[in-house]
């Protein structure tokens, strides 16, 4: 699971920069040639669609980079649970059944 939500983390990073690459380009490319008229024309807040298509990417990479080592499922199974009944390496821990 943790190697699944890394892969998927680095696809959806590499599709966010190809999204925000298209978005910044699109708000630079009318800046400087200008609108043209009922086809392309400039969006309202040139600024956060700026600011999101610079860091929507390097977020779903560095989420894609924690996935295999912060998982919440990473270190104990579902069916155990901390319970003050044997201890096993360091930890106490009870079968649910």
């Amino acid at each position: 699971m943790r190697n699944a939500a890394l892969v998927l983390g680095l696809i959806a990073g590499v599709f966010g920069m190809i999204v925000g690459f298209f978005g910044y380009g699109y708000t630079v490319a009318i800046e400087q040639w200008g609108e043209i008229e009922g086809w392309a024309r400039q969006v309202d807040n040139v600024e956060l669609i700026r600011a999101a298509s610079f860091f929507a990417p390097m977020l779903c990479i560095a989420g894609g980079a924690m996935a295999r080592a912060r998982a919440l499922w990473s270190r104990m199974p579902s069916n155990i649970r901390c319970t003050s009944g044997t201890r096993t390496n360091g930890r106490a821990i009870r079968r649910l059944s």
